[in-house]
């Protein structure tokens, strides 16, 4: 190999190391690959469920205590605290209660606030008892799936 080469060689080496050395640093900057773990104490743990259960978010919570949601909803399921989709979950006769009055007229938004859910739960819900649902005012039917 001529010196030219070896030479252009290992300064291009050095140029890529200088070029990994600077995306390192600016890595750093922005975020860490490998975040330092955070650990709740036990009495941040009381705190977080207590905060659960008056109705706080899990995503809330993991932002407010640093850590992630999964974290957050390990510490649920520990806890044994029901989760709030759980809370809402609908058996046969509230199925069949609110299928009736949705029969007689009201709709999806009323149903779901009878209930303490959101329309759209309410329409998902009826779908996967196999409902029919009213297509909305103004639609095409093609709209409707």
């Amino acid at each position: 190999m001529p010196a030219g080469n070896r030479t252009s060689a290992i300064l291009h080496s050095r140029a890529r190391n200088i070029v990994v050395e600077s995306t390192t640093r600016v890595g750093l900057i922005g975020q860490l690959s490998n975040p330092v773990q955070r650990r709740l104490s036990p009495t941040d743990i009381d705190d977080l469920v207590a905060a659960y259960r008056k109705g706080a978010t899990i995503n809330d919570l993991a932002a407010y205590y640093g850590i992630h949601r999964t974290t957050v909803a390990n510490h649920l399921s520990r806890r044994e605290v029901m989760r709030h989709h759980q809370r809402t979950a609908w058996d046969d006769t509230t199925l069949r209660e609110a299928a009736e009055l949705y029969a007689t007229g009201l709709s999806l938004a009323q149903v779901g606030a009878i209930f303490g859910i959101d329309a759209q739960t309410a329409v998902g819900r009826f779908r996967r008892a196999g409902l029919q649902v009213r297509p909305r005012l103004g639609w095409s039917v093609s709209r409707i799936t």
